[in-house]
């Protein structure tokens, strides 16, 4: 098929199976009843929604409104350049933090994540926030996987899938450290890619062989610098057992999980849907959303669909009331969508935008001409602490920082209170959000909102982690490390010292006493060590200029 025409019907079906299952999401009958007017969903149209939570008010939706799950993947596309390289930084600095004001339907895990990374501290391999309402690694829900479709979209070579893994997980990171959210994402990934190269979805014997692909994730991330460098210690410390270990723990719940369908095999899906979806425990509050059971459970709805019918087969989830209606049929959409020639022909909020970003990343997959879109710089970039703060004025007019200027959408008059204000806006380049700001909205200075091109802060393709004897000294456990000042420094390791070298902006006093510590404290290895700090912040720093990465 051609790749365009396949990458515009995955997309259009990815879309639709979440603007149908949004409908119900999480919704008993009486809930869906009072949302649509009706006991089931049938196919999209106008409804209504409390937005805010508990003292959230009540709004109209448009004809196929989409959820977080095609929001989060439009972020995601405009975070692919050109070149075929994922913004990472963009993606979790900008394009996180924006999306966290016009958020529809989020996860408290994933809410939690992105209002982390509204810190300054706080970077994309850097997110390990523990509160209250959730903690990064235990963030094992869809979140990522729903999200990831993109990466399949822009390769290149879809045999490649190691590649494409290793920037699902940095998609993945941003927001999700468990090992369920991360190989859910992966599995996704997988199933996608094998839709479009072989034409149709893998079946169970096909998901079988994935796990094969899975067990090499931990190799994946050893393999990048920048996940080896800034993840991978961190992620060891935060947890009871390496990550192989527990990558290797959630296979095993994958195979347990495949073989419980191998009973489903012969009949229709519309009569054996529910009894599959409770066989993987998609009803149970405890593993509802988990991120690779819902692959599980996409890839298997895409197998026994019929690609004559999509709408038909999305319907079925979409009405399986009591489960994440929302991202199995978005994720189900992907992979039908890949298989079909069927285009879809009902509602579909910003469906030209949605096509024109599949086409844009067909062109970059073949190697034709691509815009890219323009981030701020991320140099001097802070995000707003608080999402409601990311919409703000800037030369007078309403703007969604770092994004773009908000224009307001006739028929969809904005809802104002004292405090603040929520309404429809459509950004430049064809979205449509639904935006909350205050009443008296604050003002953004021109440079801080000023589109330009950067490049990803630690994304480049030399390996920036020093070999051998340096690299070890930034993996010392606790009782190794060596105090490195008596002024906000002591008892950091030296990955601790980078990062917080690279939060605060990258102050030369600070660099000098970090450096300077290394002889005053002593030892045999204070050279090394200087050399290792280095070599770290030079490649951090280096990579938070704006210049073009050489090739």
């Amino acid at each position: 098929m051609d790749r365009r025409k396949q990458n515009r019907l995955s997309a259009e079906w990815a879309a639709y199976g979440d603007a149908l299952g949004f409908m119900t999401e999480l919704a008993d009958a009486e809930r869906v009843e009072y949302r649509l007017g009706r006991e089931k969903v049938e196919h999209t149209h106008p409804w209504k929604r409390k937005v805010g939570g508990y003292s959230g008010q009540t709004f109209d939706l448009p004809a196929g409104t989409y959820s977080d799950d095609t929001q989060l993947r439009l972020a995601t596309s405009r975070a692919i350049r050109s070149d075929g390289s994922f913004d990472v930084s963009a993606f979790a600095k900008v394009e996180l933090p924006a999306w966290a004001n016009y958020a529809l339907g989020a996860g408290v895990g994933s809410k939690e994540a992105v209002a982390n990374l509204s810190r300054t501290s706080a970077t994309w391999y850097s997110n390990f926030f523990d509160n209250k309402k959730s903690r990064y690694v235990n963030g094992g829900g869809n979140g990522a996987a729903m999200r990831i479709q993109p990466h399949v979209w822009a390769s290149s070579n879809l045999l490649d899938i190691d590649a494409i893994l290793t920037d699902v997980v940095k998609n993945s990171i941003c927001t999700h450290g468990h090992m369920r959210g991360i190989l859910g994402a992966c599995f996704h990934a997988a199933s996608l890619a094998f839709a479009m190269r072989e034409g149709h979805a893998p079946d169970l014997e096909d998901c079988l062989d994935f796990l094969e692909t899975l067990q090499r994730v931990p190799d994946l991330i050893e393999a990048d610098g920048d996940l080896r460098t800034f993840w991978i210690g961190a992620w060891n410390e935060a947890n009871s057992c390496e990550i192989q270990e527990a990558c290797f723990t959630v296979i095993d719940e994958i195979l347990v999980d495949i073989k419980e369908l191998n009973g489903f095999k012969s009949e229709p899906l519309n009569e054996i849907y529910p009894k599959v979806a409770k066989a993987l425990g998609a009803f149970e509050s405890s593993s509802r959303g988990s991120g690779t059971k819902t692959a599980i459970l996409a890839s298997f709805v895409a197998s026994r669909a019929n690609t004559q019918l999509p709408h038909d087969t999305l319907l079925t989830v979409a009405n399986a009331l009591g489960t994440d209606t929302d991202s199995i049929a978005t994720m189900a959409g992907a992979i039908i969508g890949a298989c079909t020639n069927q285009r879809c022909e009902f509602d579909l909020q910003d469906r030209n935008y949605i096509l024109t970003e599949a086409e844009r990343l067909a062109n970059i997959s073949e190697k034709r001409d691509a815009r890219s879109f323009r981030y701020p710089n991320l140099r001097n970039w802070r995000p707003e602490k608080t999402a409601i703060d990311a919409v703000g004025l800037l030369d007078g007019n309403l703007y969604l920082n770092g994004i773009g200027p908000l224009k307001e959408i006739e028929g969809f008059p904005v809802k104002e209170n004292e405090k603040e204000n929520i309404g429809w806006f459509n950004l430049p380049f064809g979205q449509s959000v639904l935006v909350r700001y205050r009443a008296q909205p604050r003002e953004f200075s021109s440079p801080q909102s000023t589109p330009v091109r950067t490049a990803a802060i630690l994304e480049q393709k030399a390996d920036p982690q020093p070999p051998g004897k340096l690299r070890d000294l930034f993996d010392q456990t606790d009782h190794d490390k060596d105090p490195l000042s008596k002024t906000g420094l002591e008892q950091m390791s030296l990955s601790e010292v980078l990062r917080k070298v690279i939060a605060e902006g990258f102050p030369p006093e600070l660099i000098g006493r970090a450096l300077l510590m290394q002889v005053d404290n002593g030892g045999k290895e204070y050279l090394e060590k200087g050399v290792a700090l280095t070599a770290n912040i030079l490649t951090a720093y280096e990579a938070r200029t704006t210049r073009p990465r050489k090739k």
